[in-house]
């Protein structure tokens, strides 16, 4: 509290008392006892030195020191507290890191860490950092530059257990600490970044060319089923076909009483089915243009060369 802000108050408590001669003589008493008041905020503690020397720890609310001879040389913040560190360390295959590290650490509310927190360390910020700086570039020069992107939470750990009993011993507990960051330089960058671009274009085009066999696969499977069904539509065709022959001979020979030659039949049969090929031919106007012959010795002609197929296709 100001002395000025003491001076007020205390000119305001001397207008209070009834006699104005009594006013001097109280000034200094309530000087005094106004000038000893310390009020602490929640979370905070005060190391008091009488003479320069450590008299006691001041808690939270109302307290009361001796002017002059008592003073509050430090007010320690109980709250947890984040120091964030930078480390330029080297890693096994010599490529160049930098380490982002936040540290979350506290001040324990206890008197005698409070007084540890004081008396034990002059800078204690100064002397965390140097400890995380030299252990964990110790730890880096273990691994390739690989191997440290994957072991952030190892090294976390490891900073964790290097720092614990330090930080106790003065007074302060951990309450995290986190890798938020790891730095590579900008041309290996680069050149991870094409390596992962080569491999995605790689995959791309096995995909590509996964994706083209499977399509000629289906394709030519597609092909053989449609040749497949064309060859049974033949061979069905066919058969339907030697079941009509058969049927219509029959028919003749039936209806003239079976005195006619069959060769003679078949040229019938022949003959009438030549016409009328010949008619639906012209009868159709996208046809192409077919010279056929359209005499009745052409019946002959076309037998003699269905025989002479089929006796070579037995050959």
């Amino acid at each position: 509290m100001s002395f000025l802000v003491v001076l007020i108050i205390t000119a305001l408590l001397s207008f209070l008392f009834i006699s104005i001669d009594l006013a001097p003589l109280l000034f200094f008493p309530v000087v005094f006892l106004i000038s000893s008041i310390r009020i602490i905020n929640t979370r905070e503690a005060w190391v008091v030195e009488m003479l320069w020397k450590f008299s006691r720890i001041l808690t939270p609310w109302l307290n009361f020191i001796i002017p002059v001879i008592e003073s509050v040389v430090k007010k320690s913040s109980l709250k947890t507290q984040s120091l964030k560190i930078a480390v330029d360390a080297y890693a096994k295959d010599n490529v160049k890191l930098k380490i982002w590290i936040d540290i979350l650490f506290y001040t324990n509310d206890s008197s005698e860490d409070v007084y540890k927190s004081y008396y034990s360390v002059e800078n204690p910020v100064s002397a965390i950092h140097s400890i995380v700086d030299n252990s964990l570039r110790a730890k880096i020069n273990t691994f390739d530059h690989i191997e440290v992107l994957s072991k952030r939470d190892e090294f976390s750990d490891y900073l964790e257990e290097v720092l614990w009993e330090k930080l106790i011993s003065w007074g302060f507990k951990i309450d995290s600490i986190q890798i938020t960051d790891i730095d590579l330089p900008h041309e290996l960058v680069d050149a991870m970044n094409q390596v992962r671009t080569t491999e995605r274009e790689k995959e791309a085009a096995e995909n590509q060319w996964e994706a083209k066999r499977i399509l000629a696969v289906k394709e030519a499977e597609a092909e053989r089923e449609t040749k497949r069904l064309n060859w049974l539509w033949i061979a069905q065709q066919r058969e339907e076909i030697a079941k009509w022959l058969k049927r219509s001979v029959d028919e003749f020979k039936s209806a003239l009483w079976e005195k006619t030659n069959p060769n003679e039949i078949m040229n019938i049969i022949l003959m009438t089915n030549y016409f009328d090929t010949l008619k639906d031919l012209a009868s159709d106007w996208d046809s192409k243009v077919i010279f056929a012959n359209w005499t009745p010795w052409a019946v002959s002609e076309v037998r003699d060369m269905i025989i002479q197929g089929l006796e070579s296709s037995k050959k």
